[in-house]
């Protein structure tokens, strides 16, 4: 049995809405919805201010979480995903910044950054989990990263879209929709990954 306690599965979910808003931001700024970009990137902020300290309940001592950050081994998803929490949380303050200085440009770029950071950082967890000794884990190590990845979008789309709509967005506009219809994508992809990986 896994020994680990109820703070990994709240540091997996949050840090998933966090790597998905990510996405939600660059997609907005591509799209031209400047506003709704500026949004997903503080969805994506709050989401991830949860994590340092769940991660570092789960270690038991802060200065555990400061050691993994002394060496970098690229062999080690526990490693590499202090390091890309780290940068991801660097990345989304100083976006979030930027938008608050006016500064749009440049929230842009770093969103852009950030969201190739959340790419790793909703899939890391996944492997994460492959690597342990529990054996269904280890024999879904090919699909675990991909799964936690699509229900990082669909649960950072609908964090977004809640927000969007919370602060007045109307349900018939063209970013609120294109959300549902994230939300909707990422939940068939995760179903679809899930249901083939069950199969072998």
């Amino acid at each position: 049995a896994p020994v680990w306690t109820w703070e990994v599965p709240l540091y997996f979910w949050f840090g998933g809405i966090a790597a998905g808003s990510s996405f939600v931001a660059l997609a907005c700024d591509l799209a031209g919805d400047e506003v709704s970009a500026r949004t997903a990137r503080k969805v994506a902020l709050a989401a991830l201010m949860p994590s340092p300290p769940l991660l570092i309940l789960d270690l038991g001592r802060p200065e555990r979480f400061y050691n993994m950050l002394r060496i970098f081994k690229p062999r080690s998803p526990m490693s590499m995903g202090a390091w890309a929490l780290s940068a991801f949380g660097g990345l989304a303050a100083a976006a979030v910044g930027a938008d608050l200085l006016g500064r749009p440009r440049e929230a842009k770029l770093l969103g852009g950054a950030n969201a190739v950071v959340g790419g790793y950082l909703g899939s890391y967890t996944g492997v994460l989990l492959a690597s342990t000794a529990v054996p269904v884990w280890a024999r879904s190590r090919l699909f675990l990263g991909p799964i936690f990845v699509s229900t990082a979008t669909a649960t950072g789309a609908a964090a977004c879209r809640l927000t969007l709509m919370a602060l007045g967005m109307k349900e018939d506009h063209p970013t609120s929709n294109a959300l549902a219809r994230v939300e909707t994508g990422a939940m068939a992809a995760e179903l679809a990954l899930s249901v083939i990986n069950e199969r072998r």
